[in-house]
């Protein structure tokens, strides 16, 4: 079953607005008329399908029903993992990274002692994680930058003590 969900990079909470959003923005990418490539048609018609689908609360209700079934299905058959969720988890593992990296940026910003290198990454950075809060949502953002910043927790204690070990 096709994702539209993932097709239109919405999370499955998104309202209609956000839907709107990113309808207008792949539309945009993928529209015949814009893009010459020999696939532009093809994806243009399942992105509109996407669209169609979800911004209607009736055949998304449907939709999802769907999709839980089609889910339960793969996780009975032993195909619980697919390509495109370890790709979300990844892409949404490189949101929490960036949200860590515009924290210490900030830190570094505020403290005075970096500002030269600290100022000009903080704000795309910030610009690109404001992005990613509206397609994926905020709190998505929020919770993948503490689970980044665990990690790198984690690491860092792992290397401290390794150091402690070898000395």
């Amino acid at each position: 079953m096709i994702d539209y969900y993932a097709i239109l990079g919405v999370s499955q909470h998104a309202g209609e607005e956000l839907i709107r959003a990113a309808f207008r923005e792949k539309a945009r990418l993928w529209h015949p008329d814009v893009c010459h490539s020999p696939e532009a048609h093809e994806r243009f018609l399942v992105i509109s399908r996407a669209y169609s689908t979800l911004i209607d609360p009736t055949r998304r209700a449907q939709y999802d029903r769907d999709l839980a079934r089609a889910d339960k299905t793969r996780i009975r058959s032993g195909f619980s993992c697919s390509a495109s969720t370890s790709a979300r988890f990844s892409h949404k593992l490189l949101v929490g990274l960036a949200g860590v990296l515009l924290i210490i940026a900030s830190a570094l910003a505020i403290a005075g002692t970096a500002i030269p290198l600290a100022l000009p990454p903080l704000i795309p950075l910030l610009v690109w994680l404001l992005h990613q809060s509206k397609l994926i949502g905020l709190q998505v953002v929020v919770t993948y930058t503490i689970l980044a910043s665990c990690l790198l927790l984690g690491l860092l204690l792992l290397g401290l003590g390794l150091a402690y070990l070898s000395a």
